[in-house]
Parts: C-alpha cells; structure tokens; sequence
C-alpha cells in the first residue's frame, strides 16, 4: 500500500460511513444491511436526538405526544446539533400545529426568551407562564368559586 492509496482510501470510507448514517437516520435500510437491525438502529438514533433536545427544553413535557411527534419529525430531517433539531422541530411544529400544538408553542415561546408571558393550557388547567431572568413560573389559574343562589357566603 503506498503513502497515495491511504488518503483515497479514508475518503471513501469517510463518504460510506456518511452515506449508512444519512440512510439510517432517515429511516432506510442501507445497502447490504439488515433491515431488523438497521431500524432498531435508526430508533436508537432517533431516541439519542429526543434526549439531547429534551434536555434543552424540558417544557416538552407539556406537550402531547412529544416523543412521537418528535419521531415523525427526525426522520424526514437530519440536523448538525440539538439546537438546531430544537428550532427545526419547533418550525415544523408551527407549521401545522393542532390546538395542543398551538399552546405547548406559547409556553415555549416564554421559555425560549422570546415572550414575558403566555396563557396556555397545561394538562387540562388553565396556566400563566411568567418568564423572569432565566426563571419560568408555571401560575395555575383557579377558575372564581361559584355560589348557589341564596347560598350564604
């Protein structure tokens, strides 16, 4: 092998290896491999990204079907960093967003920093997040007690 092959050779290994990771990540089956394997790598990889932007914005909590959400969305993008796959996932959230969509996206807009404030419902109730330096308050609103005509109170 002369010192010449040893470059082309790494290159063509580097192009592979990125070739099999863009398949797996997509969701394909890569040449050569088995498809039993390759798509339980390709949910591993997938899990690995939900836990990097999860730790970014543990308000994901808040949001229904988070993780499956996230599923549909990784494997039709592939991004460079967990902040990147945030943004990108937030983006493709708004883009079609049902109604638990819509208010899990105000609730991280004040997480986010781009909003003080936002009213939106969290696990059936009724919440003002309240962003204050890096702190986000959760204020649960308490719909007003209801009397009974000629209760006394």
């Amino acid at each position: 092998m002369t010192t010449q092959e040893l470059p082309d050779q790494r290159a063509q290994l580097r192009d592979r290896e990125h070739a099999v990771l863009t398949d797996l990540l997509a969701g394909r089956i890569p040449a050569g491999f088995d498809p039993a394997g390759s798509a339980m790598t390709t949910t591993v990889l997938i899990a690995k990204r939900w836990a990097a932007v999860r730790s970014l914005a543990p308000e994901l909590v808040h949001l229904a079907d988070a993780r499956q959400r996230f599923g549909r969305y990784a494997v039709h993008r592939q991004t460079d960093c967990a902040h990147t796959d945030l943004t990108s996932f937030v983006d493709w959230l708004a883009a079609d967003a049902d109604r638990s969509a819509t208010q899990w996206l105000r609730l991280h807009a004040v997480h986010d920093g781009r909003r003080r404030y936002a009213l939106a419902m969290v696990n059936g109730r009724r919440v003002l997040a309240v962003g204050i330096g890096g702190t986000v308050w959760h204020l649960a609103l308490v719909p007003p007690a209801t009397t009974t005509k000629g209760a006394r109170q």
